[in-house]
């Protein structure tokens, strides 16, 4: 057992290898792509996917971007006015919630307004909502930064016809398998020498792996028939 623990760890640790050298070519390989674009021949069929991929992903963005926006403009009308109201409030002074009318029903400011004045309770807390409110407009802002900077950078992206970490995560894989190159071809010799590399690494790589899975069931063979033998008295 203590033999096919051993081995089973070595399998573990070079599956992990393998793993991690993929990452480690692809970030490498779009590090040098985006250094000089040329060093790479990019089909026709990936670059109108990446096209329709980038006008998606940005009319999705575009439509949160829209979304958020509205949101943000109703959370700060909201914030202003609870905070022009818990003001009214304490000092009896409310003609500042006139500027409230064009966000607000003019009737319900006028409403808010003679109920100050009358000194009448006004129902709920204020400084509570307004503190919701004030953190709801703060969140969205926060949100909306992201997503207009995503929108940003997808928008340089598309202009560009830029490809991105994943699709040299994809180059890795089929690199170190030895598939072929698909809708990516190296160009240049820097490239090229990467790759070969990758390659030779893979390769070792999987011969390890190939050889300690074969003696791993080699192992487990012989210890499943091993038990099942009788023991002689």
């Amino acid at each position: 057992m203590k033999k096919i623990s051993s081995i089973t760890f070595l399998i573990i640790i070079f599956s992990a290898a393998y793993y991690y050298q993929i990452g480690h070519y692809a970030k490498k390989y779009h590090n040098l792509y985006l250094d000089d674009i040329s060093g790479f021949s990019i089909s026709d069929s990936i670059i109108n996917a990446k096209k329709l991929q980038y006008e998606n992903k940005l009319l999705t963005l575009r439509n949160t971007v829209i979304e958020l926006q509205g949101n943000f403009t109703n959370q700060t009308a909201a914030s202003s006015l609870l905070s022009d109201l818990r003001h009214a409030i304490k000092t009896k002074e409310v003609k500042a919630l006139d500027r409230h009318k064009n966000s607000t029903s003019p009737e319900f400011i006028e409403g808010v307004k003679k109920t100050i004045l009358n000194n009448e309770k006004i129902t709920g807390d204020i400084n509570q909502l307004h503190a919701i409110a004030k953190k709801d407009a703060e969140e969205t802002a926060r949100k909306l930064t992201i997503i207009t900077s995503k929108y940003r950078t997808h928008s340089r992206e598309k202009k560009g016809l830029l490809l991105n970490l994943s699709d040299f995560e994809y180059f890795s894989v089929v690199t170190s398998t030895t598939t072929g190159y698909g809708d990516i071809t190296p160009i240049t010799n820097e490239v090229r020498l990467l790759i070969k590399n990758q390659v030779i690494f893979s390769l070792i790589l999987i011969g390890l792996l190939v050889s300690l899975i074969s003696l791993l069931i080699t192992e487990l063979l012989n210890l499943i028939f091993k038990n099942k033998v009788p023991s002689k008295n």
